[in-house]
């Protein structure tokens, strides 16, 4: 993603995080070309999708060392 808006011109993200909200929201604001608006799109959505799958992770390794009670 930071090789498109580079290669762009887009200055850099005045956020200290290009992935988080604030950081995701300056990017939808800047104007790009469709084709690489579409490409940050997918980026955005990989990433969303890698996080979900993190997320499922954390919580199982968590159930497996702390497994609940059933008593």
């Amino acid at each position: 993603m930071y090789s498109i808006l580079h290669a762009q011109l887009v200055p850099k993200c005045p956020h200290a995080d290009l992935f988080d909200a604030r950081g995701r929201v300056w990017v939808a604001a800047q104007q790009l070309p469709d084709d690489e608006r579409s490409a940050i799109d997918r980026h955005i959505r990989e990433l969303g999708r890698l996080a979900e799958d993190l997320a499922l992770l954390d919580r199982e390794i968590a159930h497996r060392q702390f497994p609940r009670s059933t008593d």
